[in-house]
């Protein structure tokens, strides 16, 4: 499943907003159906995690924002949306679909002794 961060509008209020890292493609139909579906800014994929499962994820889902909100935004059963091609978000709300590079290969430098003088 795809991870994500985020500017959440609270309640679509611009004046009231947070960031949100570590979102789920679910979470963040979710947020959007709460908060309105211009709410959701500046969505950058952060990442992948293949050990997220369809159930646990709806039950967390549920715990956070209620069973209501989650059947009525997916109904009661069936699969969660695992990729953000299936959501319908505008591209003014994404910052970047590509996850930063991590690099392997750092350059360090050596440290200077206490003092900074040679």
């Amino acid at each position: 499943m795809e991870i994500f961060s985020a500017e959440i509008n609270l309640g679509g209020d611009i004046r009231n907003s947070v960031v949100i890292h570590l979102l789920t493609v679910p979470e963040l139909e979710v947020l959007r159906r709460v908060h309105g579906h211009d709410a959701i800014w500046n969505i950058s994929k952060t990442g992948e995690d293949a050990t997220i499962e369809n159930d646990h994820e709806r039950e967390t889902l549920q715990l956070k924002y209620g069973p209501e909100v989650v059947s009525t935004t997916f109904g009661p059963y069936g699969q969660l949306p695992t990729k953000f091609t299936e959501l319908k978000i505008p591209e003014a709300q994404v910052k970047s679909l590509d996850p930063p590079a991590v690099t392997s290969k750092i350059e360090r430098k050596p440290a200077d002794s206490y003092g900074g003088s040679k």
